[in-house]
């Protein structure tokens, strides 16, 4: 039987067909940075290529790659034969993953991610991370009935898998945090209250997110995770409808002919205008907030299209925060609460969590610093401002170190040492001396009386606060069962520890003394 294809379906073909040809054969050279050597371990469908000094995380990802492999593939559709490159990088801090089309791989960074983490009730990083990636590894290696991905496969195979991956970021994304967020611990970031709030605050809003707003990354606004974060909610309410079907029915759509529209496919898929979807969604999804209007204090500052993070006493009337906008440079702001202004004191981009700490006329950081010669690489290093000099110091170089905080002796900071951490002391010129071994300590806060540290620690799922004496000798403190502690603050006259916890679907504040 002759396949009859459509005109745009024929155009479509003969324009790609060349220069995907020739896209499927020659590939942008990679550079790793210096030193690097790796190591291969081979499984049924995967080829874990790995860095020297992570042969646990490259065993740990190929038990996780095949346990989950048979689900993933059922939840993309149409399974076709795996065979797949996986590089675990241990060389960079940044903790990324992605999967490349071009050549097929996943490239992922051992390093979790700092502060505001993906998977704390995860077993792992490598956990989390490997899990969401699978479902795009799967969703390109799917294969599909007769159309323009067919017959691009034959010339082509990368270029095809790239038709699989080009349906909107927000259902690409939304299936993979969906997949990354099963079984009873709570796991994945549809079960993170940081992650669901956002979600909550804008459909509870009289502006809720539209349709494309949920399947689009955001261009202009805070919200860069957006369609994460619309798109893993998106993708649990229709999966609770038909188990996924319609995402399988998009792909293999998408597969067939890339020319036909997104709202149309979603219609063909759904059975629903896309009106009484957006409706039906909006109902459904509404109903399950729970909204609380509390009186909240008097702001000292109301700054539309600004964040401000992590507050810290400089003197008696003057907060020094960290401070990005829309149009503004991000970095170290002084804020006076008499009046409100804002002066910035140094130009600077942090990691993700934001940290610094204040000691005296010093503010303690740490940012990433690009290797020199591999764009794949960056390394997070300390740094101080003196702002009685007005200049910044490098502290280290290639510590690959973070959240510092001032000690009687010297700087206490955190190691990355693969999944985990290593407790060290950092001396005035830069030198470095291990306190405490390979561990999972994440957060380290000395009290104001230097007494006392205290130390956030996990183990597995579970997360507790220790105190610590100078030794680094830990002894258990504070624990909430099923709780992810967050951050951890002293008062100021070290006699209460503040600490935020998601105990439930909210994140609350709370104080031990």
């Amino acid at each position: 039987m002759v396949h009859r294809l459509s005109k745009s379906l024929i155009a479509f073909t003969i324009a790609f067909l060349v220069p995907s040809s020739v896209l499927g054969q020659y590939y942008e050279p990679v550079v790793r940075p210096l030193g690097s050597k790796y190591r291969v371990h081979k499984t049924r469908h995967f080829e874990i290529i790995f860095e020297e000094g992570s042969e646990v995380e490259a065993w740990q990802t190929a038990l996780i790659l095949e346990r989950t492999l048979p689900e993933a593939q059922s939840l993309s559709g149409l399974a076709g034969k795996m065979w797949m490159p996986v590089v675990l990088n241990n060389s960079s801090d940044r903790a990324n993953g992605y999967v490349h089309t071009h050549p097929f791989r996943q490239e992922i960074e051992v390093p979790h991610i700092k502060g505001n983490r993906i998977g704390t009730r995860s077993d792992s990083w490598i956990e989390a991370v490997v899990t969401h990636e699978l479902v795009h590894a799967t969703q390109a290696q799917a294969s599909g009935p007769w159309g323009v991905g067919k017959v691009l496969h034959w010339f082509a195979p990368d270029a095809a898998r790239a038709l699989n991956l080009s349906l909107p970021p927000g259902l690409n994304e939304g299936a993979a945090v969906y997949f990354e967020s099963p079984g009873p611990h709570g796991a994945g970031r549809l079960n993170d209250a940081r992650f669901q709030m956002q979600y909550r605050a804008a459909a509870a809003s009289e502006r809720p997110w539209s349709l494309s707003q949920l399947f689009e990354s955001s261009r202009y606004g805070f919200h860069a995770n957006r369609h994460y974060i619309g798109g893993a909610n998106f993708f649990a309410w229709q999966y609770s409808k038909d188990q996924g079907l319609f995402f399988e029915k998009m792909r293999t759509r998408r597969f067939r002919n890339p020319v036909r529209s997104t709202g149309l496919d979603l219609r063909r898929t759904t059975g629903q205008p896309l009106s009484e979807l957006v409706t039906e969604f909006r109902q459904e999804t509404s109903t399950t907030l729970v909204h609380r209007r509390p009186r909240l204090p008097d702001p000292i500052v109301e700054s539309p299209g600004i964040l401000q993070r992590r507050p810290q006493w400089l003197n008696d009337s003057t907060l020094v925060v960290y401070r990005r906008g829309l149009n503004e440079t991000p970095g170290l702001y002084s804020l006076d609460i008499e009046s409100g202004a804002t002066k910035r004191i140094h130009s600077v981009l942090l990691p993700e969590d934001a940290w610094f700490s204040v000691a005296d006329s010093v503010i303690l950081y740490s940012r990433y610093v690009p290797d020199r010669f591999s764009t794949l690489a960056s390394s997070s290093d300390i740094f101080e401002y003196d702002l009685s000099k007005n200049r910044e110091r490098r502290l280290t170089d290639g510590a690959r170190a973070h959240v510092p905080v001032q000690s009687s002796s010297g700087i206490w900071a955190l190691q990355n040492d693969g999944q985990r951490n290593t407790w060290i002391e950092v001396d005035a010129v830069g030198g470095i001396q291990t306190i405490r071994g390979r561990s999972q300590a994440d957060l380290i806060q000395i009290a104001p009386s230097a007494e006392t540290t205290a130390v956030l620690v996990r183990h597995d799922r579970a997360q507790a606060i220790y105190r610590a004496d100078s030794s680094g000798v830990l002894e258990p403190w504070i624990f909430m069962d099923g709780a992810a502690i967050r951050e951890l603050s002293w008062s100021s006259d070290g006699r209460y520890l503040i600490f935020t916890a998601e105990w439930g679907s909210v994140t609350n504040v709370f104080c031990h003394t």
